[in-house]
């Protein structure tokens, strides 16, 4: 199975053609090498490389993919820990070329780079805002060993360096405050903060730093290999290229959509002034302790000032009318706009893509009587326009201020209302003594707001700008800054004090009849606060020791792997291989327990893409296939085949799920087979993993997903392990909202079945334009299912 769906990717990848502009030595050189070998890093490097775990993708992913299909070549990817590994990759041969890696003085003596592929911004990345004014040579500055960035820092004659191996060790550092400034490039950066909202920091735009242009990298003795590639960019720029060589990547669009920016006008362009009112929550609101400014609105324009070189800066309305203070130029954005109220043809504003939903919801309150009096509150003034009633109401009044409608809730003037969805908690938690039914609406009733950005006409610039950042963030993230206020209780129109005093008098009585338990249940807080305590020291404890634990393992494996090249005896490569296979087994148990701590304190978070499933799962069903040959065991895999091949899914995750089950299955089986059932429908994926192992009483059963908890004593001697797996199975499969189920008999095996909800696509494949080959049984009943016309042929096998 494996064989023929490389054969078909590289049916429908590669095309049958080859580039007319190059020479004949240049095609002769590319008709003489079946395979072509490029280097990249095992671990992700955002935005640029996803990462060793299919489907492949990022920035130079796609610049490679474009190369092949113009030059009609074949590649694979060779992994390395390291980018001075990766390097000497390209030195010693083993592969052929990197895609997209900068241009240094280093790599200039040592290898041969192409022209430039495409280019990024190189910028300052503060910790803190407040570093800006700050003295930069007094900064403690990291970056990553052997890139052009520390080259840059160098330059610059900074003192205080700190050199890691992975991008993800610097940004590290910055976001746990080891270090204060970095410099790296905005693409990178975004795709960075776009996962780790805690620590904004500063992006500050530096002229004098320029730009980092990535090329491909070729050693010294392959001028026709570099000559190659310089002949497919030229031709790229000048439009003679047949395929597209480029990504479409959201966090390069928004770089350049900065760039154009920076360098649209003078520095003091980039004060953005921006203006809300203040009494919308949760939009905007003053906090009753101590005043400040809070609010959705003004943590959204906090997060576009620190990735972008906007100087966002908001201005108070004073009374005065948002729209006409936009109109006179007395402010540049006004950032909570419906979207409808916009009139796409009008030459006077320009309205951003939609960032957010403001939902509404109607009350109806039990009043007497058949007549029903709609009040609206409409505080932003562009929503009552929309609203369809269908003349299902006698009145219909709107109210800007939330006091008002209240007071005529109170007063019997209205019996119906229609509020932000936000403020309905505090409503029915401040009317305790009237009855609300929360009627559900139709689906002619238009209870949303698409909400946008609204800027003049003549700022187009920065109308990209947003449009471009907004996409970088994602709806999680924004739905992150949006929550932090929807449980905030504010009180509109009420009389403070009048509130105090009432609630004193009701808690007094409640105490005297309830004193004594209030007093068992201070126990029981101080022990639960305790226990919670506890449990948050260790999860902390876990995750930080877990996480120092990563870099230097990674390094070791390093080591070990440079190593194992250079030693000839065999019994030193033997004890060697035995360290290398130790050190890996600890840096998956590290793994899990970082998994766990992320788990316990509610940060893990899916990363749904669509993905070819047969890619996720094939090579790690094969990769056990060999663990049971080792063991002598039977492995059977049925896969059931359906037209379903890709879906929508955490690719990742499913396969830490599946690698966790197998991985008990062969650990717990010491003779029989395991066997793998797997069967996907357009919306479900079902597993079954059935072992004929040592099995598990009900009472062992019972405690199978608690954390570091193991059947017996016995098991953590014989076995080893911590005790995570399937704790950690069972939440990773909570989280896909789906469902697991284990049965086991001691003595006899254990069965689990895995069903995980997915949003999946048909394949079809044309027989008419492929002819496709195959004598294999299974192979023709997949290929039955994808609607090809398969051919039997006695000289051809495939599978």
């Amino acid at each position: 199975m494996k064989r023929l769906l490389t054969f078909l990717f590289f049916l429908t990848v590669f095309p049958a053609f080859s580039a007319d502009y190059l020479s004949e030595e240049e095609q002769a050189y590319l008709d003489k090498k079946p395979l072509f070998k490029f280097g990249v890093l095992k671990e992700a490097w955002l935005p640029y490389w996803g990462g060793d775990v299919p489907p492949f993708s990022g920035i130079n992913h796609d610049y490679a993919v474009g190369l092949s299909n113009e030059l009609g070549i074949k590649f694979t990817y060779t992994f390395y820990n390291t980018l001075t590994d990766m390097h000497q990759g390209v030195a010693d041969g083993e592969i052929d070329a990197i895609v997209g890696l900068g241009k240094t003085e280093q790599r200039e003596k040592l290898f041969l780079l192409s022209d430039m592929i495409y280019e990024s911004q190189r910028i300052i990345w503060l910790r803190e805002k407040r570093l800006v004014n700050k003295s930069r040579s007094s900064l403690r500055w990291v970056c990553v060993k052997s890139s052009s960035y520390c080259d840059a820092i160098a330059a610059r004659g900074y003192s205080s360096l700190s050199l890691v191996n992975t991008p993800e060790a610097a940004q590290e550092m910055i976001v746990q405050g080891l270090a204060d400034a970095t410099i790296l490039n905005y693409t990178s950066l975004l795709s960075t903060l776009g996962k780790n909202i805690a620590a904004p920091g500063k992006v500050v735009f530096d002229r004098d730093i320029g730009a980092q242009d990535y090329r491909i990298i070729v050693a010294k003795d392959e001028p026709v290999l570099l000559s190659i590639f310089n002949k497919v960019i030229a031709a790229e720029k000048a439009g003679k290229t047949e395929n597209p060589i480029n990504s479409h990547n959201i966090y390069t669009l928004a770089e350049q959509a900065n760039f154009n920016f920076v360098t649209g006008g003078n520095d003091d362009d980039n004060i953005v002034r921006y203006t809300v009112e203040e009494d919308v929550f949760p939009l905007s609101y003053r906090d009753e302790v101590d005043g400040s400014l809070k609010g959705y609105v003004h943590d959204l324009m906090k997060v576009l000032d620190s990735r972008t070189s906007l100087e966002l800066v908001y201005v108070p309305t004073h009374g005065q009318d948002p729209m006409e203070m936009l109109r006179d130029g007395k402010v540049d954005i006004l950032p909570y706009q419906h979207i409808l109220d916009v009139d796409e043809d009008d030459p006077e504003f320009l309205i951003s893509d939609k960032f957010s939903t403001l939902e509404f919801l109607h009350l109806r309150t039990n009043a007497p009587g058949d007549k029903r009096r709609l009040g609206i509150l409409d505080r932003m003034g562009s929503f009552y326009n929309f609203v369809r009633t269908d003349g299902r109401f006698d009145s219909i009044k709107v109210y800007t201020r939330y006091d008002n409608l209240l007071t005529d809730l109170k007063h019997g003037e209205i019996t119906d209302m229609l509020i932000n969805k936000d403020l309905v908690n505090q409503t029915l938690l401040l009317h305790f003594d009237t009855d609300y039914e929360v009627i559900e609406p139709s689906k002619e009733s238009r209870l949303k707001m698409d909400i946008g950005m609204l800027m003049r006409d003549e700022s187009i610039i920065m109308h990209d700008l947003i449009n471009k950042v907004i996409a970088t963030l994602g709806p999680e993230e924004l739905e992150r800054i949006r929550s932090m206020h929807s449980r905030i209780t504010v009180n509109y129109g009420f009389d403070k004090n009048e509130i105090i005093a009432m609630s004193s008098i009701t808690l007094l009585g409640f105490l005297l009849i309830l004193l004594p338990l209030v007093v068992s249940y201070q126990k029981v807080k101080k022990a639960k606060r305790e226990a919670l305590e506890a449990i948050a020291l260790r999860n902390q404890f876990l995750a930080v020791v877990s996480h120092e634990l990563r870099n230097p393992l990674a390094a070791m494996l390093g080591l070990m792997e440079i190593l194992s090249k250079k030693i000839t005896n065999d019994d030193s490569q033997l004890l060697l291989q035995n360290a290398i296979n130790s050190a890996d087994n600890l840096k998956h148990h590290v793994n899990n327990i970082l998994d766990f701590s992320k788990i316990e304190a509610k940060q893990l978070r899916l990363d749904v893409r669509r993905c070819s499933l047969i890619d996720e799962l094939s090579p790690m069903l094969r990769s056990y296939e060999a663990n049971t040959n080792v063991k002598s065991l039977g492995f059977e895999v049925n896969w059931v085949p359906t037209p379903y091949v890709y879906a929508h899914i955490d690719a990742l995750r499913l396969n830490q799920v599946v690698m966790n089950l197998l991985s008990n299955a062969v650990k717990f089986t010491d003779k029989g087979q395991i066997t793998v059932n797997i069967m996907t429908t357009k919306t479900e994926l079902r597993l079954v993993i059935s072992d004929t192992g040592c099995g598990m009483t009900q009472e062992q059963l019972s405690s199978i997903y608690s954390p570091f908890v193991q059947a017996d004593a016995s098991i953590a001697r014989r076995y080893g392990g911590t005790g995570l797996g399937m704790s950690i199975v069972q939440s990773l499969i909570q989280l896909m909202r789906g469902q697991i189920e284990v049965s086991s008999e001691l003595g006899e095996g254990t069965t689990v079945r895995v069903s995980l909800p997915i949003k999946a696509e048909e394949v079809v494949i044309d027989g008419a334009n492929n002819k496709v080959y195959t004598n294999h049984e299974q192979v023709a009943a997949w290929l039955t299912q994808w609607g090809s016309h398969w051919h039997q042929n006695p000289m051809l096998t495939i599978g």
